[in-house]
């Protein structure tokens, strides 16, 4: 489709559409580069800093209003995402290992649900 098309009388509803996918492409772009930026400490290597920063994201993430749901369905996406990946089994694995890391660190107890 030519933008030019677009502009004749009655295409108004073809312009909206263009005009919102290439917003839409713009959004998903921005939203790729933020993720390789948080990434990148990571994969570099340094967990440190990337466990401060993510903890400090949650941190604020939780205090806004909503937070504490939001993360909460962000989690669970993550988690059925996984699932379907890495098969359930590889999964609960997942959660074990992570129980056994936070309860070390203190920060997890039987009355907490995961």
């Amino acid at each position: 489709m030519y933008i030019y098309d677009c502009l004749y009388v009655g295409r108004n509803e073809s312009l909206k559409l263009f005009l919102s996918q290439v917003v839409q492409k713009e959004r998903e772009e921005k939203l790729i580069q933020t993720l390789k930026d948080r990434l990148t400490p990571y994969v570099q290597g340094n967990k440190d800093e990337f466990v401060r920063n993510t903890e400090a994201e949650v941190l604020k993430l939780s205090n806004a209003a909503y937070g504490v749901d939001m993360l909460n369905t962000i989690g669970y996406i993550y988690a059925r995402h996984a699932a379907k990946e890495l098969g359930a089994l590889a999964l609960i694995q997942l959660q074990e290992d992570m129980k056994k890391q936070l309860s070390a660190e203190g920060k997890y107890s039987k009355k907490d649900n995961f």
